[in-house]
């Protein structure tokens, strides 16, 4: 059985494949998914995305390009170190103009016919009021080359607005690369630069509970997986479908050890949940976050959050522990003493300067006692009475 089974999850939900279904609309990325909306529909010819590693660019452009209409034609280039040849070949191939099938494809031409076949597919979207998106993936490492021949392929425009859009979506090298010299009519058609920054603090709960809710929601991958689990559960002994929750100082720790970093985020968490299965838990804490921590690598959270995991022990806490015998032999002792302390305050102290009273001898009955009188004999005196 897997995590997922266990957890009641039908998918996989800190993948680091980029799934639109995942996205998780920070402020960050909710500000980039309508500027990237807004400059489509307006068809702006060259827009820039960039961001840290990890922060999810990716994931954002392939979301943008999945809800644009029918009268949008998409190409994505994967790699960036394409010749300007292979960059239009791939181009073509994408909007259906090349045959993917190499068995069967006639030889391609020269540049120039690639570039007179795109301008021909470009004009036959004027009649349809449709045009051409192609976005670049990792293009901090394009070649300035293939920067030029797509600065004139922008060109390309149309009454409605440019026909082909380009967007360019990098790390932050990106910004130095558009920046060389060389490169300043380049940079001069860049009409929009949109920057994806990480989670912030407050959003680091929100996204593992979004991602958590889309993979309990999200259909099982093969036929018969449920069924599955739970006849293993049932062998196993385990309860699968019961839930897997965060506790607030394993929040801590990923923010720690990720930086708000989507992809680290997605790291901690799928190797902590691996860990929390092998221990059979469902609450995941600091301890667990800081054990993927190390198994990745990655920096480790502070050892403040793992301090407050064991309770400080308290007076109360020691009470509690002692038998009952032991505490009963306390209370005893403690009343005891108190007693004492409280007869020897009120028992009056003697007289230093004070004689000890003289001795008195008992006095000893008669033999045979009077007669009783009417009257009480006087008070006097007594009479000590010695036997001869």
């Amino acid at each position: 059985m897997s995590y997922e089974q266990f957890f009641g999850l039908n998918d996989t939900p800190f993948s680091l494949a980029p799934n639109p279904r995942y996205l998780f609309e920070s402020a960050s990325h909710t500000n980039a998914l309508q500027q990237l909306a807004y400059a489509i529909e307006r068809r702006e010819p060259l827009l820039v995305v960039t961001g840290e590693i990890g922060t999810g660019k990716t994931l954002l452009c392939r979301t943008v390009l999945q809800r644009v209409d029918r009268r949008t034609f998409v190409s994505v280039i994967h790699n960036p170190l394409l010749e300007r040849d292979d960059f239009l070949k791939q181009m073509l191939q994408d909007f259906g103009i090349l045959s993917t099938d190499r068995t069967t494809a006639p030889a391609p031409g020269s540049r120039h016919d690639l570039v007179h076949a795109l301008e021909d597919f470009l004009s036959s979207l004027v009649a349809l009021e449709a045009h051409a998106v192609v976005m670049i993936d990792e293009a901090q490492h394009i070649n300035p080359e293939v920067l030029e021949q797509i600065r004139l392929l922008s060109n390309i425009d149309a009454p409605s607005g440019t026909r082909l859009q380009i967007i360019l979506v990098g790390q932050l090298d990106l910004e130095a690369l558009l920046a060389r010299p060389g490169l300043r009519q380049f940079e001069q058609r860049v009409s929009r630069r949109i920057r994806l920054e990480p989670l912030a603090e407050n959003e680091l709960g929100a996204y593992i509970e979004h991602r958590l809710t889309v993979g309990r929601a999200a259909g099982s991958r093969l036929l018969g997986a449920n069924d599955l689990a739970l006849a293993l559960a049932e062998w196993d002994g385990t309860a699968p479908g019961a839930g897997v929750s965060f506790g607030r100082d394993a929040f801590t720790a990923i923010w720690q050890s990720s930086g708000g970093l989507p992809r680290i985020v997605n790291l901690l968490c799928d190797r902590a949940l691996e860990e929390a299965y092998a221990r059979r838990v469902r609450v995941l804490d600091a301890d667990l976050i800081a054990t993927a921590a190390r198994a990745l690598q990655l920096p480790p959270p502070s050892a403040g959050v793992l301090d407050a995991l064991v309770p400080a022990p308290d007076l109360p806490a020691r009470k509690a522990t002692m038998t009952p015998w032991v505490g009963a032999a306390v209370a005893i002792a403690v009343v005891a003493g108190a007693a004492a302390w409280f007869v020897s305050q009120r028992a009056p102290a003697p007289a230093a300067s004070a004689p000890p009273p003289p001795a008195i001898s008992k006095p000893v009955p008669p033999l045979s006692a009077p007669e009783p009188s009417a009257a009480p004999p006087p008070v006097g005196p007594r009479a000590t009475v010695t036997l001869p």
